[in-house]
């Protein structure tokens, strides 16, 4: 049935220059990801199988399932992937709802605006946190790998944060820091682009 649909998938790529280009890629990506799982799954079964059997001859051998297991971790997130793209499938399945006619195409009608905004807010948004980072790495838990730096960031934003650390680690540049980020990021980038101040 895979096959099918990727066959499929594939002519529309080929034959519909303009069309449902997105829901065919869609497709080619849920079912790959499908099939990488499935040969997963078969892997599995025929590796335990044998692990068991070498096991079971030899109780003194310590069967290693420490390579299995990373694996299996890997087939989880690959599953959760799949599922997650699967789930879009139902717009598709709605579509002769109203409202459902209404999101999908305010979505796609939008889809350009959104991403220019969602590149100009993380080139500041990046900007902001390896500032973080290198002013208060050494010293803020919160900002002691870039990573963490973002997340902190986007906790910021949605209210949580610990000024006082910041102000603590430096008393100069902790608050101006703190300031010009909610000032850049919440009142300019955020507030600004509402549809309302367009009216």
């Amino acid at each position: 049935m895979w096959v099918y649909y990727w066959i499929k998938g594939a002519c529309n790529i080929i034959y519909r220059r303009h069309g449902d280009w997105h829901t065919t890629y869609h497709r080619i990506i849920t079912f790959q990801i499908s099939l990488l799982c499935i040969g997963f799954n078969i892997f599995c079964f025929f590796t335990i199988t044998y692990k068991l059997e070498e096991l079971l001859e030899d109780p003194n051998i310590f069967a290693d399932f420490e390579f299995l297991g990373y694996w299996q971790i890997q087939f989880n997130n690959a599953v959760a992937v799949c599922v997650f793209f699967a789930w879009f499938k139902l717009f598709k399945y709605i579509s002769f709802n109203k409202t459902m006619t209404q999101l999908s195409s305010t979505l796609s009608r939008c889809a350009m605006d959104i991403a220019g905004f969602a590149i100009m807010f993380f080139i500041v948004f990046f900007a902001f946190a390896q500032l973080g980072y290198l002013l208060f790495g050494t010293q803020v838990r919160d900002f002691r790998k870039f990573m963490d730096a973002i997340f902190t960031l986007l906790r910021t934003i949605l209210g949580d944060f610990n000024f006082h650390e910041i102000e603590e680690a430096n008393r100069v540049l902790g608050p101006i820091f703190f300031i010009c980020y909610v000032f850049f990021v919440y009142f300019v980038l955020l507030v600004r682009d509402d549809p309302y101040w367009k009216l």
